[in-house]
């Protein structure tokens, strides 16, 4: 899931932006591990001081919900 936002603000913002914060994270229970899994990140702001705030979910490969991220906070790298 990180990867995917990372992604998103490197090909858009083209730079490197590294994890600051998780409002919440869900982990649902699994009576396994999935082989393949799907990630859908959103942006759901993006700061003055060019952070950038995602929320995100891993579903697997029947779409059932894996995990989700809310108010997941980027920094540009530049920033540390």
């Amino acid at each position: 899931m990180f990867q995917t936002c990372a992604w998103r603000d490197l090909s858009f913002e083209n730079m490197i932006y590294l994890p600051d914060h998780i409002d919440t994270a869900m982990i649902i229970p699994q009576t396994g591990v999935p082989e393949q899994f799907y990630v859908y990140g959103r942006l759901t702001e993006k700061t003055a001081a060019r952070h950038t705030i995602y929320n995100a979910w891993a579903f697997d490969r029947e779409y059932n919900l894996i995990a989700e991220l809310s108010g997941y906070g980027m920094i540009p790298a530049e920033e540390l």
